[in-house]
């Protein structure tokens, strides 16, 4: 229906906060990583709940932000674990984890190191009151074998394990941002990338033990229509690899606009997931895009969350 509405083994680099931060935290450190051991806290043994998201947060650290609203979305989500990208700046998840921790919860940021040629990084959100990271690698070039350049090639993934306080559940998340724009040849870009992402899977699937997820950006910007045959090849590789396709049902994740005035939904950003370890039935939109029920708007005045938050929204999926 249409209507009109630095990689390396070993320890974490530790790093204190910029002047961003300056107005929600004072003296608390943002952890950059290749690959280690997460912290540990002690656990609430009423956390059951395992709510994972996805969120591009639009230039972030780097864009004047509302973040009250931007707090305000997160916390309707009040996600176990949240995958961001497009960090421009590494201190600014860990003011948000800051700013959304409180008497049950007690968030932690971890960035990538790498950014790719656009430095834009991917990072994860967690509140250790409900997991427990038991470990942290990044891949530069989103390719299993960890070996390509930091700022010369593709964007890094970031793999995160996380255990469930409540049930001992063990996942291995991984947060992604692959190549913009639905150019014929940025489709190919990504069609390579997703390649190296099927790799990473398998690797993971070796090494780190319990269920792998992929979430976060894809620019699928050919999911609606197949343009250039893009969400034939994310399906076909998808099950060639054992992975469920959770957000297959989703309209849209982000608004783009063609001409002034006019909001046009797009699917860009997918949760895909070893067989089981999301619960299908918990798949949603949130944000100002769940509010247009992914319909077209027509607008004189952007969407305040779209303009002073990001054009994307969380996508939500519960763990099993």
């Amino acid at each position: 229906m249409d209507s009109t509405v630095q990689f390396e083994e070993g320890t974490p680099l530790m790093k204190t906060t910029s002047a961003w931060a300056h107005g929600l935290f004072v003296g608390l450190t943002v952890m950059v990583l290749g690959t280690g051991r997460c912290g540990e806290t002690p656990s609430d043994p009423s956390a059951n709940s395992l709510t994972i998201a996805t969120y591009n947060i639009r230039f972030f650290g780097d864009e004047s932000k509302d973040l009250p609203a931007l707090q305000a979305v997160v916390r309707a989500v009040d996600p176990a674990v949240l995958a961001l990208q497009e960090v421009r700046d590494d201190e600014a998840p860990v003011a948000l984890a800051s700013a959304l921790s409180d008497g049950t919860r007690r968030y932690r940021a971890v960035s990538a190191r790498c950014g790719g040629r656009g430095n834009l990084h991917v990072a994860f959100v967690y509140d250790e009151a409900r997991v427990e990271c038991v470990g942290m690698r990044e891949f530069p070039t989103m390719g299993p074998g960890g070996d390509g350049s930091c700022s010369e090639s593709d964007r890094a993934a970031l793999a995160g394990t996380f255990v469930s306080r409540a049930t001992q559940t063990r996942s291995t998340l991984v947060s992604v941002h692959l190549a913009a724009m639905g150019t014929e040849e940025r489709v190919a870009q990504r069609k390579s990338q997703w390649k190296r992402l099927f790799a990473l899977v398998d690797h993971l699937r070796a090494t780190d033990g319990g269920a792998v997820v992929l979430l976060g950006d894809t620019n699928s910007t050919g999911w609606s229509d197949n343009a250039h045959d893009e969400r034939r090849f994310i399906e076909e590789g998808a099950s060639r690899s054992g992975l469920e396709i959770a957000t297959r049902a989703l309209v849209c994740s982000e608004y783009w606009t063609p001409r002034v005035g006019h909001y046009e939904p797009s699917m860009l950003d997918h949760v895909l997931a070893d067989p089981g370890a999301v619960d299908p039935a918990s798949v949603s939109v949130r944000g100002y895009c769940a509010g247009f029920g992914c319909q077209r708007v027509e607008s004189a005045v952007p969407p305040r969350e779209y303009q002073h938050v990001s054009d994307h929204c969380p996508v939500v999926a519960r763990l099993r």
